[in-house]
């Protein structure tokens, strides 16, 4: 496991979004897990991913064909809805497949203490090659309300073992309100790495 935590400047910013963005013959993931203040999730939905079932709309057996329609169809969202969650390879842009979820700092549940997001892969390892042989995904924090880019982070210089990694991490400094660093914290075991680490 490695870290490297460089310090990012969100200022008095309370509307973020995190962008992942990858090209490859890989399906890259991006989820986050909101921690209390001992480190760890208090519930299910405090884990913010593709295959929650704490979603924007609730089951509706009327509405979709299955539970896998249902999550095909709609958002993973925190317990506190400040966060919400990616689709699944939400489009392409520029020749890239995309994820982003969306942070709304005012609306964090006082129980939260950090926010820790992270990429992993799904079943293969966590980088893609283009024909060139070159490596292309990367993550970015920016700013929802204007557009501006605070930080991105190529994800192309992470060891070909690695299967995931925790890269922004938001904390909240009491009487002064939320930090965030950018920390390169791989692991070898995919999400469930993870999870067995905040869970």
């Amino acid at each position: 496991m490695n870290k490297e935590c460089q310090k990012i400047d969100i200022g008095q910013r309370t509307h973020l979004s995190v962008k992942l963005r990858w090209h490859g013959k890989v399906d890259l993931d991006l989820s986050a897990f909101m921690l209390n203040k001992d480190g760890y999730i208090d519930n299910e939905s405090d884990l913010v991913f593709y295959n929650s079932t704490h979603r924007s709309e609730n089951f509706d057996p009327e509405r979709y064909a299955s539970e896998e329609d249902w999550i095909s169809k709609t958002v993973p969202i925190s317990a506190d809805s400040s966060l919400i969650g990616a689709t699944d390879a939400e489009g392409i842009i520029d020749g890239r497949s995309v994820e982003t979820m969306s942070l709304d700092l005012l609306n964090v549940n006082e129980n939260i203490c950090r926010i820790v997001f992270c990429v992993s892969i799904f079943q293969s390892k966590l980088y893609g090659v283009d024909e060139n042989g070159q490596l292309q995904s990367d993550i970015s924090l920016i700013d929802s309300d204007t557009g501006e880019v605070l930080s991105s982070f190529a994800l192309d210089a992470l060891d070909g073992s690695v299967t995931s990694t925790e890269t922004y991490d938001f904390e909240r400094i009491p009487n002064y309100g939320w930090e965030c660093r950018l920390c390169n914290v791989t692991h070898d075991g995919g999400l469930h790495s993870i999870i067995d680490k905040y869970v």
